[in-house]
């Protein structure tokens, strides 16, 4: 079943292509334009990118045969001479696995009619095409010449290289070289640990240790009118409100208006904020058919591209999640809306070919599988405190050795009118499209959209890897509000709980707190339980504390809420909570908490130590370090607070001379903008501010996944590097020092060179000889796998944050735009009218309950009862009648 799922993540689909054509026929057809324009079929994207056009030289699903094979019936597929065991002297590992990669990669060449260089050692065989049945196949070979080999062999090592691991392992005799090419064993390293029998490949968490916090190493977002978490920092610096009007591309608010029965409502659902090109998306960049993507709920689509840019911004690639981490990755989203399915609802009915889906679990679970990761992944609905409870579970999960680096964040949408009908009319919006946190006048919410996510590992570990560190979380804890006034009205006394059960964990005092970004939604009931939850927590103005930061125990402390600039983000507000809390620590500075200039009255500000945040302002600096604390409140009750810190990178020497910049994408247009972002954040005078060049390389080099196109830069000096990738943008000619090209263009002798053990010797040679621009043209040409960190012997390596992959912008929709005309609201009330009868006729609702429901429906218009009790007593009477005849 997984491997099934695996096909249609790369081509869509199994049944036909357009108008008829089988899906191979397809990728035939499409394979001819591989250097050039959108593609469709496997399209690979992982860190050697190496098997591009594979798919076109496939035999068809229902014949997997090689080429020349007749139609009588099956083949066996034709494969390089048995390796025999013929050689008895003792041999070094390494021979045995790089003379058994070989092997494999030559078996599998020969069985798919491929050049050996286009199979890349840490590929996955669905990349090149394999499937359930051709696995069987190729197993079925396996065994004729290696014995007795479980049926799940390729499942379980799914790789050229952990595939050839597996046969060294066990089959070692048969890779020996001959006698006189056999060295001492006395001589040879130990095996690696990856060959070892029956290993798994996912790697096992280490057991929990004793952690002092856990450590913010990546974070990335979109937001609106904030395409990246440094736009989203301006836009918070300069006090922007970017709440609008429904955009027209979503659905007509107005006409929705004009049908809605109450007025009141109909004004209310009008604003919100909203992500520009939620329709778009990079399927080919994560292996995606366009035609499958269209039908992914938006929400899954923008949580894995925010995920990848997180991971980037941290500096780590899938190789080094898996070569040091051994895939022990968690994932944790938060998520409660599932809009994109409704518009489905019509062609349902119709009986259309293309259901669109929606699942919370599964934009986890895409981010896990894409990453190859083994740990945790779930997604968590605890509504408006859902992305903060994730970061909660993510640090926990991290603490108890479930994973050794986790993905934490949100992602919300509003893509149909349903949601906004449904909250207008239970009396959740604002009425003038403006969040009041803790101002006069607030009456609701604005719904805002947005998607963020952090990189989280464990203080210690992030110190030990030379991680760049943006803030520490010293403790986080959740809770639930318990029985209350109503089911959606806070509990202040249990919010006080929760906060300051968080302090104790962290082991702070609340004098220490210098800012609170405070849930704050702008609601005349929320925002001074709120208030008076934290004054039970932190203490009244003047009351106990230390001053070790603000200034003494009753100093004033900031707060705010982001959602006077974004409105409430929903199941994605604790992120962008965070992400504003971390953005301050790490500009020391605090910004304008908007729509407060007349405090909310029913607030006792006099007895609480919080003061609004109405200006930018430095952070005040106090003999400890910077703190803030974070809250996030669900409508059920379901509470999440966390307490960040600063973390003051220590000062390190950088090393010196020469280095090599390496650059890489899916294709030309993905290289240019790639370049082009690199010189817009470095360029123009900014070179005094770059990083160190030597953590700039390593950062590139051990960060980014080497993709098909490719371009290397061998520079001495900051200045030299921008120049000549300047030059690059611009698309001068031959540049010194620079060194491009593709991995798809070099012949195939090259590539069974590049792609082999010997290939990586070849890097490791020139490694040893200093040899810079030999490294670099060979990269840019073969998929050699590199150990980069051979460059940086003696250095202490350090992760600093660069520019992030620009993905294509390709429209995967399947609904139309806008929104289908509203239903009159005559007619749902009739049609709700009708619906009520039946059930009185049914006897599944009781007379005092229709009367409820009725009354209900008068509220919104007058003449419901008596309108309603004219159908019901009718219908009823005539039931009545037909029963007595």
């Amino acid at each position: 079943m997984g491997w099934r799922r695996d096909r249609r993540d790369a081509r869509g689909p199994r049944a036909t292509g357009p108008r008829g054509r089988s899906r191979p026929d397809v990728r035939r057809g499409r394979a001819s334009r591989l250097r050039g324009g959108p593609r469709f079929g496997v399209r690979p994207a992982c860190r050697a990118d190496r098997g591009r056009g594979a798919a076109a030289r496939l035999p068809r699903p229902g014949r997997r045969r090689c080429r020349g094979d007749s139609d009588g019936g099956e083949t066996a597929l034709a494969a390089p001479s048995a390796p025999s065991a013929t050689s008895a002297a003792p041999v070094r590992a390494e021979d045995v696995g790089e003379r058994a990669e070989a092997w494999v990669r030559a078996f599998l060449a020969e069985a798919l009619k491929l050049p050996p260089g286009r199979l890349g050692t840490d590929q996955p065989f669905e990349q090149f095409g394999i499937d359930s049945i051709l696995v069987a196949t190729l197993t079925g070979q396996l065994r004729k010449r290696f014995g007795d080999l479980p049926e799940t062999l390729l499942f379980e090592h799914p790789t050229i290289g952990r595939l050839a691991g597996f046969l060294a392992a066990e089959h070692g005799d048969r890779f020996a070289p001959p006698p006189s090419a056999a060295v001492p064993v006395a001589d040879a390293a130990p095996p690696p640990a990856a060959v070892a029998s029956g290993a798994v490949p996912v790697g096992t968490a280490r057991p929990p240790a004793a952690v002092d916090g856990i450590a913010i190493v990546g974070l990335a977002g979109r937001y609106p009118g904030s395409p990246d978490v440094d736009a989203f920092w301006e836009n918070l610096k300069q006090g922007r409100d970017l709440v609008r009007e429904v955009p027209a591309d979503r659905w007509d608010a107005r006409r929705y208006g004009e049908a809605e029965s109450d007025k009141g409502a109909a004004a209310r659902g009008r604003w919100g904020s909203f992500l520009d090109g939620v329709d778009c998306f990079d399927p080919l960049f994560f292996n995606i058919a366009p035609r499958e993507a269209a039908v992914m709920d938006p929400q899954e689509r923008l949580f894995l591209e925010t995920a990848w840019t997180a991971l980037e911004d941290a500096g780590y690639s899938r190789a080094e999640l898996q070569d040091r981490f051994g895939g022990a990755v968690g994932v944790f989203v938060g998520v409660m809306w599932s809009d994109y399915q409704l518009y489905g609802v019509p062609g349902a009915q119709r009986s259309a070919p293309r259901p669109l889906g929606s699942s919370f679990a599964s934009i986890a679970n895409r981010v896990s599988y894409f990453l190859d990761a083994g740990g945790p992944s779930m997604a968590v609905d605890t509504m408006c405190s859902s992305s903060l409870t994730s970061v909660h579970l993510a640090g926990a999960s991290l603490e108890r050795g479930e994973c050794r680096i986790a993905i934490a964040g949100g992602v919300n949408l509003s893509l149909h009118p349903n949601k906004y009908r449904y909250l207008a009319r239970e009396g959740f919006l604002s009425s003038d499209g403006r969040c009041r946190s803790f101002g006069e006048g607030g009456d609701g919410y604005v719904p805002g959209e947005g998607v963020g996510a952090v990189v989280l590992k464990r203080l210690a570990d992030a110190l030990a890897d030379g991680d760049r560190i943006l803030a520490v979380i010293r403790a986080s804890a959740v809770n639930h509000g318990g029985r209350a006034q109503g089911y959606t009205v806070p509990n202040p006394r249990a919010q006080a709980a929760l906060i300051r059960g968080c302090l104790e964990k962290a082991g702070v005092e609340p004098g220490s707190i210098g800012y609170v970004e405070a849930h704050g939604t702008g609601t005349a009931l929320g925002d001074p339980i709120e208030l008076r939850a934290l004054t039970l927590a932190f203490g009244a103005s003047g009351a106990g504390g230390t001053d070790d930061a603000t200034g003494g125990g009753g100093a004033p402390c900031a707060i705010g809420s982001v959602k006077s600039n974004i409105g409430h983000l929903e199941s994605a507000a604790g992120i962008a909570a965070v992400t504003k809390a971390v953005l301050q620590l790490q500009h020391r500075q605090l910004v304008p908490s908007l729509h407060a200039d007349r405090l909310n009255p029913r607030i006792d500000w006099q007895g609480t130590r919080f003061r609004v945040q109405r200006e930018l302002a430095d952070w005040p600096s106090g003999a400890g370090p910077l703190r803030a604390a974070v809250s996030s409140f669900g409508a059920g009750g379901s509470n999440a607070h966390l307490v960040l810190e600063r973390h003051a990178d220590p000062v390190r020497s950088a090393g010196e001379g020469p280095q090599l910049l390496p650059l890489s994408a899916r294709d030309e247009r993905g290289l240019a903008e790639l370049a082009a972002r690199f010189v817009e954040r470095f360029g123009d005078g900014a070179a005094a501010a770059l990083p160190p060049l030597a953590d700039i390389a390593f950062t590139l080099q051990i960060g980014r996944d080497a993709l098909d196109l490719r371009l290397a830069i061998v520079a001495e000096t900051p200045e030299e590097w921008l120049d000549r990738l300047r030059r690059f943008a611009r698309g001068d000619g031959a540049v010194d020092g620079l060194w491009s090209g593709s991995v798809l263009d070099r012949p195939a002798a090259a590539g069974e060179a590049g792609s082999s053990g010997g290939g990586a010797e070849r890097a490791r040679r020139l490694i040893a000889a200093g040899d810079l621009a030999g490294l670099a043209a060979l990269w840019v040409r073969e998929p050699v796998k590199v150990d980069w960190r051979l460059l940086h012997a003696g250095r202490p390596p350090r992760r600093v944050s660069l520019p992030t992959y620009p993905f294509a912008r390709q429209r995967c929709w399947a609904v139309p735009d806008p929104a289908p005309d509203p239903v009159p609201a005559a007619a749902e009330e009739a049609g709700d009218l009708r619906f009520l009868v039946r059930r009185l006729r049914s006897g599944n609702l009781g007379p005092d309950d229709a009367l409820a429901a009725l009354k209900g429906r008068g509220a919104a218009n007058g003449t419901g009862i008596s309108a309603g009790i004219r159908v019901a007593g009718a219908t009823l009477f005539q039931q009545d009648g037909n029963e007595g005849s």
